[in-house]
């Protein structure tokens, strides 16, 4: 009966979510649409007060590209604002830790005269 038993295989790369392309699914490309929302908009506001398309195009590329940066998921499976909010959680956690020392050697009470020296050859 042992030899029939196989050994249990965990795959390695298993997300929790489905994903349309590898760290983009359905709550990714819902905000990267509003950032390519607010990008388009930004741009046509700033080609009305200014009426350079160049500088509206440009603005609202980078608005674009830094919401696709910030909302796709790595390997490890986080977004950059999740990367960010573990590094201010780790910044403002606490620092000190109590320990109690417990002085070990004089509490054995060991007399000298009482130990022997052994020699080794």
């Amino acid at each position: 009966m042992d030899e029939k038993r196989r050994p249990l295989y965990i795959p390695v790369k298993t997300l929790d979510s489905e994903d349309y392309i590898e760290g983009i699914g359905k709550l990714e490309v819902a905000l990267i649409g509003a950032g390519v929302m607010v990008g388009i908009t930004v741009g046509m506001i700033i080609q009305g007060i200014t009426g350079n398309f160049l500088i509206a195009f440009a603005v609202g590329l980078v608005i674009v590209i830094l919401s696709i940066g910030v909302f796709k998921r790595d390997n490890t499976n986080e977004n950059l604002i999740r990367k960010l909010m573990i590094i201010y959680r780790f910044i403002h956690a606490q620092k000190k830790y109590m320990y109690y020392f417990f002085d070990s050697l004089n509490a054995m009470d060991i007399d000298e005269d009482k130990t022997t020296e052994v020699a080794y050859e």
